[in-house]
């Protein structure tokens, strides 16, 4: 079994040792006293800014897959195991608990993958190597420290920046502007609190670069430790982020050149190569081939003697042909004695290679230059993107943009003895710097820029503020600071949002409750949304099993197969959790445990576009202890009036399709104070035996008077009650005089109201009662924004039934249907075999009511069963070809006493 710490171990101590050896190893005097007064207080703002992590704990990005993964690795210590609750549902069962998404079908939450579904092994998906060095910091620490690993290396990733620079550069203020530059850049101010592996990769990248350089610079000792280490870093970046490799190639065939320049030492960088390409096939092979790659590794082991051996056997002749060389010149320690291009070549190729590369820049960016399509068709070059410059260049602003690549300019050009290596590095770094990939969804995707585009424009920047000497007068270090903090401040003014927001802030604080009371009594839990599912096992170490709603809106199976893990593991409590309503099931009793809100402050994903806006979402989630119903068991009955809002939740509904959220519209009779209107009621409805009379009313008073009903005597009815329905929505009830029907009603109104409609309900059946004439003047309109479902043709509720046999439903429905088609009839049957509710039905939010027929001895639950006929095909789709009405409120009145 692997040992997941050690490994991870293993990556920090590279880490660090890498940045000793740059810090340590390099000459220079102590800092002064003004220096280190000045660098505290700036370390300190960065560390402000960078130490403020987004809580993106949630499954389904892959932040969360990567923070969730890394906590089941360090409680588990293994990358593969057998998910034990999963092992409860039967193999054909299993996939009812998956997220369902098409393009990731074996997962639970899209954090790890269900490697096997008969045996419920899980594995990773996404490369290990990231989640393994996030899991040291859970190892030895609480859970949440794994957050600040990501922030901790963006300030590793500026000190190996550091050392970079003062190798490119010969500017004394080098490697601090590029410290400051990359750590105040708005990209990773804004990824680097999130958990981003390509930020990590940048890191090893980078400071295996710097000690490459290091080792180039070398002359009193041997390089050959900086070379290894050097090497390592670098070939082990394609483990964090696999479009490392677009460096590691790049850089084994600059490390062949100086081999053969008289360095045998370098050819460890070429072999340290074939050893990770080696491994990462390995990976690909074993672990998780979630980039597609199994195709090319299949391909060089079926042809490995024809391929391994003639490379490893190239290296011999290369590390051969370097001490060759070097033993021929006399010297292994400084570079040969030759002679070198003149300075007007070096210089006109400096100026060609940064006129096209600034150009291919520039087409890029126009959308001028494009991957042909046909690439899309050959296996590998199906994954190659070029980079998506113009999101980058709104991520950071054009202004800031425009500096950058006028720095790159610079970087390339600028004379001085180091322009030769920034001319090879830049070459280097340039295919890597073109591939990045498209960026549909801007502000997520734009982290794809963190290994290479962000450090390159970095750079051009340093070569921008470094422009001006620092030795000498004053008011020159002056001008240089200026430009500097000028450069670097310029981010922050233009998107200021960037360095402000802090997502999902207290999220774990929020969840921390509900996972206290699960584990305390080793409960089992059913999480229904499986994106907010993924913290609770693998954070919190709850076994959990999710349902997907968004996916998965039919129930029932995953209830059976639910109820089975119940059974399975009597000793153990279950509970469920849901983010929408108080779940009603004729299988379960929910009884509640603890409920709770948090408001979550966030910057919304625009397609194409930066963010311009804070959301501020509310989040509610319902702990309910769950227990098999028996027989006759009423102890979850609820007050009345019962209300069921239609949400995203599926807990008690069959057969309803996805939702619309958009400004709809109430219409009605408008009443103002002390206004009469008479009901004319059909005279062809008074031979039925009339309960009572409802009337619907639309009120934005939070407590609008009662409005007062007359018969056609003038009588008042023997009762009424003003209930509140949800909302703004209100209902007087009136029994009416039995055996007919009068044939008109006097409303007087003590509030202003909207009476939307009416019904007389019967004890068999429901009639609606349109406005008479004498209700003069036209329906008013009233918009309300709103998320509503639809029912599919044939729909079921599941609502809990008062405890007396009678009792009224209430059905706030919306009729839709395509042009010039049929009106569809829509027909409630609450427990009878014959509806107790015909309407045609109007494209209009109508209130509908029915009478209860459950009988006297009906258990605590019924299913309420909407038919609308004919059903109707919207054309999308998304959408099922057999679609009813829209529904949003469902109320159950009880008798009326």
């Amino acid at each position: 079994m692997m040992n997941v710490f050690f490994i991870g171990l293993v990556f920090w101590i590279v880490a660090l040792l890498a940045l000793a050896c740059l810090f340590l190893r390099r000459p220079r005097r102590a800092p002064s006293v003004r220096a280190v007064l000045l660098a505290l207080p700036l370390l300190a703002g960065v560390a402000f800014l960078l130490f403020r992590p987004h809580e993106d704990v949630l499954g389904g990005q892959d932040q969360g897959a990567y923070l969730n993964s890394a906590a089941t690795f360090a409680r588990r210590q293994a990358l593969s195991y057998t998910d034990p609750l999963l092992a409860d549902v039967s193999p054909e069962e299993r996939p009812l608990f998956f997220y369902g998404y098409r393009y990731f079908p074996d997962t639970k939450y899209m954090c790890l993958w269900v490697r096997s579904i008969d045996g419920a092994v899980i594995a990773p998906w996404f490369q290990p190597a990231y989640p393994i060095l996030m899991s040291v910091a859970a190892t030895l620490g609480p859970v949440r420290a794994m957050l600040y690993v990501c922030p901790l290396f963006a300030l590793l990733t500026g000190l190996a920046l550091y050392a970079l620079a003062r190798r490119l550069f010969d500017h004394p203020w080098a490697g601090a502007a590029a410290f400051l530059l990359y750590t105040l850049n708005p990209l990773v101010v804004w990824h680097a609190r999130s958990a981003r592996a390509e930020l990590i990769a940048g890191f090893y990248l980078l400071a295996g670069a710097a000690l490459l350089l290091q080792a180039w610079d070398t002359r009193d000792r041997p390089a050959w430790s900086d070379v290894l280490l050097g090497s390592t870093c670098i070939t082990l970046a394609p483990f964090f982020h696999v479009t490392a490799w677009y460096a590691v190639l790049p850089a084994a065939l600059v490390t062949a050149i100086i081999v053969l320049r008289a360095r045998p030492v370098f050819v460890l960088f070429p072999i340290t190569a074939v050893a990770a390409g080696a491994i990462f096939a390995a990976q690909t092979n074993y672990i998780t081939d979630c980039y597609n790659l199994s195709l090319v590794f299949d391909v060089a082991q079926r042809y490995a003697l024809w391929s391994i051996v003639p490379a490893l056997a190239g290296l011999a002749a290369l590390g051969a042909a370097g001490f060759r060389l070097a033993e021929r010149r006399g010297t292994a320690a400084r570079p040969p004695d030759r002679q070198r291009p003149s300075p007007r070549l070096r210089a006109g190729a400096a100026w060609l290679a940064a006129a096209l590369t600034t150009l291919c820049f520039w087409l890029a960016y126009s959308g001028r230059l494009a991957v042909p399509e046909r690439w899309a068709e050959h296996g590998l070059l199906r994954n190659v993107q070029l980079t998506e410059f113009r999101s980058f260049v709104i991520a950071v602003s054009p202004p800031l943009a425009a500096l950058g690549l006028l720095g790159w300019v610079l970087f390339i050009v600028r004379g001085g003895p180091r322009r030769e290596r920034r001319l090879v590095f830049a070459l280097a770094v340039f295919p890597a710097l073109m591939l990045m990939g498209e960026m549909p969804i801007l502000l997520y995707f734009v982290r794809r820029c963190l290994p290479y585009v962000v450090p390159g424009f970095t750079l051009g920047l340093t070569a921008l503020v470094t422009l001006v000497p620092v030795r000498g007068r004053a008011w020159r270090k002056a001008v240089a600071a200026g430009l500097l903090a000028g450069t670097a401040a310029l981010g922050g003014l233009q998107r200021p949002l960037l360095y402000q927001v802090v997502d999902q802030r207290g999220l774990l604080e929020f969840l921390e409750p509900f996972a206290r009371e699960i584990r305390s009594r080793d409960g089992i839990l059913l999480f229904e949304y499986s994106r907010l599912a993924a913290p609770f096992e693998h954070l919190f170490g709850i076994p959990t099993l999710p349902i997907d709603n968004e996916r998965r809106r039919h129930y029932p199976p995953v209830m059976d197969a639910w109820e089975k893990v119940m059974r399975r593991n009597p000793d153990r409590p279950a509970y469920f959790i849901t983010p929408y309503g108080p779940p009603v099931s004729d299988r379960f009793v929910f009884t509640p445990v603890l409920q709770a809100t948090h408001r979550m402050k966030l910057l919304s994903t625009e397609p194409r576009r930066l963010p311009d806006e804070i959301r501020r979402p509310e989040i509610t989630l319902s702990l309910y202890a769950m227990r098999l119903r028996e027989p006759g068991d009423t102890s979850d009955r609820p007050d009345f009036p019962y209300v069921r809002t239609i949400d995203k939740g599926n807990m008690g509904l069959r057969h309803f399709s996805r939702g619309r959220e958009r400004h709809w519209i109430v219409s009605g009779i408008p009443f103002t104070a002390g206004r009469r209107e008479t009901l004319s009621i059909d005279p062809e409805l008074a031979h039925y035996e009339t309960r009572e009379l409802l009337l619907f009313f639309w009120s934005t008073e939070p407590g609008p008077e009662p409005p007062v009903l007359e018969i056609e005597d003038g009588t008042a009815p023997a009762q009424t009650r003003w209930v509140h329905l949800v909302d703004s929505w209100w209902a007087l009830r009136a029994a009416l005089p039995r055996p007919g029907m009068p044939s008109r009603v006097t409303v007087t109104a003590r509030s202003p109201m909207l009476l939307s409609s009416a019904n007389a309900v019967t004890d068999t059946r429901s009639v609606a009662i349109p406005p008479g004439p004498e209700a003069d003047g036209p329906f008013k309109r009233r918009p309300f924004v709103t998320y509503v479902r639809w029912a599919q043709s044939l729909a079921e509720i599941a609502v809990p039934l008062p405890p007396r046999d009678g009792g009224l439903v209430l059905i706030f429905a919306h009729a839709s249907r395509p042009r010039h088609a049929e009106r569809p009839k829509f027909l409630v049957y609450a427990g009878a075999e014959k509806p107790g509710c015909i309407r045609k039905l109007e494209s209009r939010w109508t209130w509908h009511a029915c009478p209860l027929r459950f009988g006297p001895d009906a258990e605590a639950v019924g299913w309420l069963r909407l038919l609308t006929v004919p059903p109707w095909d919207s054309g999308h789709r998304d959408l099922p070809r057999n679609l009813g009405v829209l529904v949003k409120h469902v109320v159950v009145l009880p008798p009326l006493e």
